[in-house]
């Protein structure tokens, strides 16, 4: 016969069974820093952070330090807005760099630096 484990509770021959009801409600914390509009809010400003986690399809941006959870449209149209029209810039450093690798080896390249900049702000 294979063990049981209990987990936070002592094992006893008679284990009390609990209701959902029973159960207390968690305190709700309403100022968790997040961002979450009533019908007719509005909120703007700097977007100070970006996260975007494809694997798991959380996008969040922050506005102002205060995060924002992203649907797949508001991506699209963020994403849409910084890079279509905008100027962008790639330079390849002449100057190697290197590492070493989990495998011991040492790794050589030149860093590449990208810059970009809105319409509106060259």
């Amino acid at each position: 016969m294979a063990e049981q484990i209990y987990c936070c509770m002592s094992k006893t021959d008679e284990t009390k069974e609990v209701t959902f009801d029973e159960l207390p409600e968690p305190e709700q914390n309403n100022d968790s820093g997040w961002i979450s509009l009533e019908p007719g809010e509005e909120y703007g400003g700097q977007i100070t952070d970006f996260e975007y986690d494809e694997r798991n399809g959380s996008h969040v941006v922050e506005i102002n330090g205060r995060p924002f959870s992203l649907n797949n449209t508001q991506l699209t149209d963020l994403l849409s807005s910084l890079v279509f029209g905008a100027k962008i810039g790639l330079r390849c450093s002449e100057k190697e760099e290197s590492f070493t690798g989990d495998d011991g080896e040492e790794v050589t390249y030149n860093p590449t630096e990208l810059r970009a900049v809105s319409d509106g702000d060259a």
